[in-house]
């Protein structure tokens, strides 16, 4: 009999471990950066503040999300003479083709998980890309009223677990830290001012958080325009 439920409580705790796991992942898959639209243009002011100088751009940030598919094209705007400057990242199960246009032509990174850097910024390319399986609930709510969800590191990567905190409501991306083995944040990814629209939370200033560094890149957005149609050619790589 004890032997029986036992048994029956492995299998039990087995079943709830599953489903928290695919509530987790459900909630992932729902989580936004900007605003909950499968097609996006964002431009914003980015700013590098490298201690021994400061730079700024504006950029352009074009975001389309398909079925098992999300696509990022990101270029300069200003100033004018870094207007060759474009990044592409193709994301599809997991995995991310990156290609790199500057002055000297298109460079293809390897296929992989690992980020490229966003114009000399702390910022990379997989910053704004949430990968959609493995991901736990670390709390359901925090006092600040953020979900909270976790994930183990892909192998190869340079930190061991990554945080994930939404706003509960809309699931829109307030923080996110990469972490290591003994859980001290290396980078993190944090809106540090938002604005209302139509009563929804919408970031205007996003920092990347180097602890320890003297160096910050901040993202400052200028405006959003959602639900946009946006050409297949624009994600090609024999388009930059």
């Amino acid at each position: 009999m004890e032997k029986t439920l036992s048994a029956f409580f492995l299998i039990l705790f087995a079943l709830v471990s599953i489903e928290a796991q695919d509530s987790a992942d459900e909630i992932a898959r729902r989580a936004v950066f900007f605003a909950a639209s499968d097609s996006l243009r964002v431009e914003a002011s980015l700013r590098l503040d490298l201690g021994s100088e400061k730079k700024e751009r504006t950029l352009e940030l074009n975001f389309s999300r398909k079925t098992g598919s999300e696509r990022l094209f990101v270029r300069i705007k200003e100033p004018t003479f870094l207007r060759e400057m474009k990044v592409l990242q193709i994301s599809n199960s997991g995995k991310s083709d990156t290609w790199v246009k500057t002055s000297q032509g298109v460079r293809r990174l390897g296929t992989g998980l690992r980020g490229e850097s966003l114009f000399q910024s702390d910022f990379i390319t997989t910053d704004f890309h949430i990968p959609t399986k493995g991901w736990s609930l670390a709390f359901m709510d925090d006092p600040q009223g953020l979900r909270v969800l976790e994930r183990v590191a892909d192998a190869g990567l340079d930190y061991a677990t990554e945080r994930l905190y939404l706003r509960s409501s809309q699931y829109v991306v307030e923080k996110r830290e990469f972490l290591d083995a003994s859980g001290k944040a290396l980078r993190v990814f944090s809106v540090s001012d938002w604005q209302l629209k139509e009563g929804i939370p919408r970031p205007t200033k996003i920092a990347i958080i180097k602890p320890g560094s003297k160096k910050m890149s901040t993202l400052e957005v200028v405006s959003v325009d959602e639900g946009i149609s946006l050409p297949d050619n624009l994600f090609s790589p024999g388009s930059l």
